[in-house]
């Protein structure tokens, strides 16, 4: 059975390589958790292990070159997967604003709680829009929240399809598990069809530069049900959604010491670990938690090294080429616009605020020593 689905994922990857427009209505596509965790971590890397005209060349070449570039290496300037937005064009505010849309207005009413290891509801606020409110765990006050507005407006900035994202306290729902708490409220996207696949994008260059991006913020559960594909009719249109696992979030709780550093489940490094009695680990295993809203994040980080939770086929496919054309999009983001983006996440203690930020820059500093790219310059910071 698992060579069966693996010769399958590893044959049907190229559907959406050079894509500019998705043009015909995608097929409804919802997995079960299992299922995936299954395919991304065994089917697919033995079905592409199984191509022999991908994987003999990848052995000794690396990773082939991006398909869906232009004559001059870029990626279409809009696309149902992408928008050319660049933090250095964008203003402060813009930043700090993220995606263009209304929060709630009113109160909310609870339609249905959400679903998922998150505590929340779907709300619906007095205009009549739906949202799905999102609170913190009791126990870390302000740490999912938070990381999800940093991660939306980062990717926002970097050209990704985010929903609409804000910080409220929830007023005027009748239940006191929800009334007077933090929580981050997304506007429902309509016209849902269902999930991507992150194999059949792995050719494209933003999806596979979207690893640097994710190891940037160290948001480790980038994963193809947090994604969801849109139709309007016309076209398709692909989005990037939850970060709740960035910064220093796991979630509903706070990120142990190896995350960002190896897989969840990887069995060769899961023997030399054993082997070598963990002496190898680049990561110190009594790492503290700075504080309940920040959880663990640092600046010990290599962008090379970077792992999700789950493997990802694109994030697999990363070349030099891709992460480069990523970071320099990175250095636009100057020591102010990172200011804001961690500004529009409300954090009540300035030192938990300034703790972020100053991670961010040095993470981002690596990133572009890393790849050699020239710092952020000064004079973009308040276009």
């Amino acid at each position: 059975m698992l060579f069966t689905v693996g010769l399958l994922s590893g044959c049907s990857w190229q559907r959406y390589d050079k894509v500019t427009w998705i043009e015909t209505k995608p097929r409804s596509r919802k997995e079960g958790w299992l299922y995936n965790r299954v395919k991304v971590t065994a089917a697919v890397p033995v079905g592409k292990a199984l191509r022999l005209d991908h994987s003999i060349p990848r052995l000794f070449f690396g990773p082939s070159r991006a398909a869906n570039l232009d004559a001059s290496g870029n990626v279409p300037a809009e696309s149902s997967f992408y928008v050319d937005r660049h933090p250095e064009r964008m203003t402060v505010a813009e930043i700090e604003r993220g995606a263009i849309g209304a929060g709630p207005e009113g109160k909310l009413r609870v339609e249905r709680p959400k679903t998922g290891t998150t505590p929340g509801f779907w709300g619906i606020d007095e205009k009549g829009r739906k949202f799905l409110v999102k609170l913190d765990d009791p126990r870390w006050p302000e740490l999912s929240t938070g990381a999800d507005i940093v991660g939306s407006r980062i990717m926002h900035a970097l050209g990704y399809r985010v929903p609409v994202n804000d910080i409220i306290t929830v007023t005027g729902t009748g239940r006191p598990e929800f009334d007077g708490k933090r929580a981050t409220t997304s506007l429902q996207i309509s016209d849902v069809v269902g999930h991507a696949s992150y194999n059949r994008l792995r050719n494209r260059r933003e999806f596979r530069a979207l690893r640097l991006v994710a190891a940037w913020i160290n948001n480790v559960d980038v994963s193809e049900q947090n994604t969801m594909m849109t139709w309007d009719g016309r076209r398709g249109y692909l989005y990037v959604i939850d970060f709740n696992a960035a910064l220093g979030s796991w979630s509903n709780d706070v990120k142990t010491p190896g995350m960002g550093w190896r897989h969840l489940w990887n069995p060769p490094a899961d023997v030399v670990d054993f082997l070598t009695f963990g002496r190898l680990r680049p990561y110190d295993e009594k790492m503290p938690v700075f504080s309940p809203a920040v959880g663990r994040f640092d600046a010990n980080f290599d962008p090379r090294r970077w792992r999700p939770t789950w493997r990802n086929s694109a994030f697999d496919e990363m070349s030099e080429e891709d992460a480069r054309w990523m970071a320099r999009k990175i250095a636009g983001f100057t020591d102010e616009k990172i200011q804001a983006v961690v500004r529009a996440a409300k954090y009540t203690r300035r030192e938990d605020e300034a703790y972020i930020v100053q991670t961010l820059i040095r993470r981002r500093d690596i990133i572009l020593q890393t790849y050699d790219v020239s710092p952020p310059s000064s004079a973009a910071a308040t276009r």
